[in-house]
């Protein structure tokens, strides 16, 4: 993944609501240059094995957050 740009900015593995439910084991945020590098790594040849595992055993939501729609102090 760093080869695509990838950093990885946290991990929580006992992730604890403020509020609501959470519903994972674990929450990571990373930071990429930008979405067409998460697409490239998304659809490479290295991810293809993972990608099949992550469908059928880890995530069922990605999402992306562009730094453009978040307000930084």
């Amino acid at each position: 993944m760093q080869a695509y740009g990838r950093k990885t900015l946290a991990v929580n593995k006992s992730p604890d609501p403020i509020e609501g439910q959470v519903v994972a084991d674990v929450c990571v945020i990373q930071q990429w240059p930008s979405q067409a590098a998460v697409e490239k790594w998304l659809n490479s040849a290295e991810y293809a094995p993972l990608k099949q595992l992550r469908d059928e055993c880890a995530m069922e939501k990605l999402v992306m957050i562009p730094l453009s729609d978040v307000s930084l102090p």
